[in-house]
């Protein structure tokens, strides 16, 4: 919600007042987070010795599981797909479409109200469609939407729907995304639920900052016009390493499932 309303609101300031002000503010949100962070947060209780060592070493070796890095993989490619396009959506939209700051805003404030709605949206999908399928259909509207930013960036219309849909993906993807790690946890890695969902948080905050870099080194490249583009073929990828790890998960529960019934069974 902080990111969602956040930047809209500031890319609002930001065009009726000067930014210094409006990074002043921010640095008075965190301190205040800081404060409540010192002051509110009650120290747990301390475990024995030989329990926190056993349990640092446990979350290592999760952390270190092939299969919650591939897991978190797939949540790096979506939001750098997505983040390729929308850190740079105001120069774009001012630059290419041809808008004003001012509607920029509004702009940004609809993909804020929708992102709002895309969190609800999306673990009410993982509930109905299952982890995996919601991921899938989530990851790949992304690829699409940033793909139709690339070809319709000339177009007002085309680029307010498509602003609005980015919104509602990019934070249906939170649940969906989340809830398949969790699940590959319990697969896989027992007891490291925690250490899933912490590698997925980290997964989106390194998307952000990889998409931030591929959309930076289009727009000095090839130019701002083809940061949809750029985060397309990233979100893309992401979405058939997701395919590939949806085959391989499907095929080894056919085998456990031909094993067990294999198994003779007693008179």
């Amino acid at each position: 919600m902080a990111l969602a309303v956040g930047v809209p609101v500031a890319t609002y300031l930001g065009s009726v007042l000067s930014w210094r002000p409006i990074f002043m503010a921010i640095a008075a949100f965190g301190m205040l987070g800081f404060f409540g962070l010192l002051f509110g947060m009650r120290e747990a209780a301390k475990d024995g010795g030989d329990a926190s060592a056993g349990a640092a070493l446990h979350g290592l070796r999760a952390i270190l599981n092939p299969k919650l890095l591939g897991g978190t993989l797939v949540t790096v490619m979506a939001y750098a797909g997505s983040f390729a396009a929308y850190t740079y959506i105001a120069p774009l939209l001012v630059q290419v479409t041809s808008i004003s700051m001012s509607t920029v805003s509004i702009f940004m404030l609809i993909y804020g109200v929708l992102a709002a709605v895309g969190s609800i949206m999306g673990g009410r999908m993982t509930d109905r469609l299952g982890a995996d399928r919601a991921s899938l259909i989530i990851v790949a509207g992304i690829a699409g939407v940033v793909f139709g930013m690339w070809l319709l960036a000339y177009s007002p219309v085309g680029m307010a729907v498509l602003v609005a849909l980015l919104g509602v993906l990019s934070y249906a993807a939170v649940p969906a995304l989340q809830a398949r790690l969790i699940g590959i946890a319990e697969v896989h890695a027992p007891r490291a639920h925690g250490v899933a969902a912490g590698l997925n948080i980290a997964g989106f905050n390194s998307g952000i900052a990889l998409g931030s870099l591929l959309g930076a080194t289009t727009i000095g490249t090839v130019g701002i016009s083809f940061v949809g583009l750029a985060g397309a073929g990233v979100a893309g990828l992401g979405t058939l390493v997701l395919l590939v790890q949806m085959s391989r998960s499907r095929r080894l529960d056919l085998a456990v499932g031909g094993h067990k019934h294999d198994r003779p069974r007693k008179a």
